[in-house]
């Protein structure tokens, strides 16, 4: 699998992103089900909080599949069981998390659940308040909505490709880790106002109307990656633009500062493609991890060829597939002529300049060995790739 990454990041090869995306879902499922087993609890069958658990699960697991999927796919999902396994966090209070999921996909499927306390999606997308019942036609659900508030039910907007959009959830309010070593810090997130969600929305769009005028395995590969867009406001780095994912929420790609005048379609689709190759790889590295021994180079920090900044090992390994997908992705915006070839050439020229000379295999080799030697290979046929294309 991973000697055909190069394939898959041409835009050639669509078996193993699809691969990758089956067996991430089967593993969630798995870890689900594993949830509510007493062995997990420590307990036997009849403890209220096994039973609990068990008919959580099972509500779960009665939902339509569009349903069940928006839960088990949800990046949040992911972290809450992450966080489980790890202990940091009761098999309970995962299953509080999925019944509250459970009670918004059921209500809106219609089904009249009367809510005593604000209750969120799992993807963030929908919120029904304190009292709300479908019973109560003043109540209606506000759908595509730009601006939310805590005493009407809303559903957030969601992107062309059906994606959804959350910039008010308390899951996209929360704080953002970010590596304390890395120079960029991000601050507490503040709200949008409606025109400026408006105005992002129609720049997103407009980037996936770039990817899929390509007509190429890109469009597919974004709309599979990326199943979450969370905006942010940052009060802390207001002229600055960055996207952002974690392997903690796998599927999440976060926008921050997206408002920015100078943010237009084609870096957003640049930064979508990036999260989404991210998204791939944080999949693929569940089962077979780049790095031999993550422990004992964790506080390792290499130099990125592209940008300066420091990165974990791990990191710098994306980092060469991130940029070796937008190199050809690039290439392939510029064979079609869909954008001012200056646009092009710009992010052509950002994406391919880590590739140059021995940049990536100097930056390694202090640490070189740690390196799966499947992925050492990968990375000679990924530098001598993007040498030739651009020769």
């Amino acid at each position: 699998m991973i000697s055909e990454l190069s394939q898959v990041l041409r835009w050639i090869d669509h078996t193993v992103p699809l691969w990758a995306y089956q067996i991430h879902l089967e593993r969630l499922v798995h870890t689900l089900c594993a949830l509510s087993s007493p062995d997990r609890q420590g307990g036997s069958e009849g403890d209220p909080e096994v039973s609990g658990i068990a008919r959580t699960m099972g509500a779960l697991h009665s939902l339509p599949p569009k349903s069940f999927l928006r839960i088990v796919a949800a990046p949040e999902t992911f972290y809450r069981l992450l966080r489980a396994g790890e202990d940091a966090l009761q098999p309970t209070d995962v299953a509080d998390f999925l019944s509250r999921a459970v009670q918004a996909e059921k209500a809106s499927l219609g089904e009249d659940i009367e809510f005593r306390e604000g209750v969120w999606s799992a993807l963030g997308d929908r919120y029904f308040p304190p009292g709300w019942h479908a019973g109560n036609r003043s109540w209606s659900l506000e759908t595509r909505a730009v601006e939310w508030c805590p005493e009407r039910p809303y559903e957030g907007p969601s992107l062309r490709n059906g994606v959804p959009v959350d910039f008010a959830s308390p899951y996209a309010c929360r704080a953002l880790h970010v590596d304390p070593r890395r120079g960029l810090q991000l601050g507490p997130t503040i709200p949008y106002a409606p025109a400026q969600i408006q105005s992002i929305l129609g720049r997103l769009n407009g980037a996936l109307e770039i990817l899929e005028a390509m007509q190429t395995t890109v469009y597919t590969f974004v709309q599979r990656f990326v199943g979450l867009v969370q905006l942010r406001q940052d009060t802390r780095n207001e002229g600055f633009f960055t996207s952002a994912s974690s392997n903690a929420f796998i599927g999440r790609t976060v926008l921050v500062n997206a408002h920015l005048e100078g943010i237009d379609t084609a870096r957003l689709a640049d930064a979508l493609v990036h999260e989404a190759i991210h998204s791939l790889l944080y999949r693929i590295e569940q089962e077979s991890p780049f790095v031999l021994a993550p422990t004992s180079v964790d506080r390792v920090r290499l130099v990125s060829p592209w940008t300066g900044g420091l990165l974990k090992l791990h990191a710098y390994l994306h980092a060469c597939l991130v940029w070796y997908g937008l190199v050809f992705f690039w290439l392939q915006v510029r064979e079609r002529q869909g954008l001012p070839a200056s646009t092009v050439d710009h992010y052509l020229n950002l994406a391919r300049r880590g590739f140059s000379g021995n940049a990536i295999e100097d930056g390694l080799r202090p640490v070189i060995s740690e390196v799966r030697a499947d992925v050492r290979e990968l990375l000679r046929t990924l530098i001598h790739d993007v040498q030739e294309a651009c020769a």
